[in-house]
């Protein structure tokens, strides 16, 4: 089987760390992003799932976004 690859859309900041906390329950780790965006990765033997998540009222200036809770890709 092949990677997958989802997108999640946020409302806001506060959604979207709710979503990573979740994701990061079920064993998947942050890949990176910026604050529009987070990217949550978790490997498997039949390939690696991958979930975006875009959050669609980030505001960089407004609100300091920082990397969601959980574990981080090293």
């Amino acid at each position: 089987m092949a990677a997958e690859h989802r997108r999640v859309v946020a409302a806001t900041v506060a959604n979207a760390r709710a979503l990573a906390d979740n994701l990061a329950n079920q064993g998947y780790v942050f890949g990176g992003g910026d604050a529009s965006t987070w990217t949550m990765r978790k490997a498997r033997r039949r390939g690696d799932i991958t979930v975006t998540i875009v959050i669609t009222s980030a505001d960089p200036a407004a609100t300091p976004w920082g990397p969601p809770p959980g574990p981080r890709l090293g």
